[in-house]
């Protein structure tokens, strides 16, 4: 049989948002800096990846 897991709450969601969203914005301000991004950020063969990522 399968173990059990426990069910997801809300405050698990939330907790998940929130991640989500410093994470967005995260890679915007790299987006947004490339000067002060990692190296790899500066490749544009990378460009629609993370544009796609964050919904632009």
């Amino acid at each position: 049989p399968r173990p059990s897991r426990p069910a997801a709450t809300a405050g698990d969601f939330l907790e998940l948002l929130g991640f989500c969203t410093r994470a967005e914005a995260l890679i915007t301000e790299l987006l947004l800096l490339p000067d002060r991004g990692l190296p790899q950020f500066a490749d544009r063969r990378f460009d629609l990846i993370l544009l796609a990522r964050v919904g632009i």
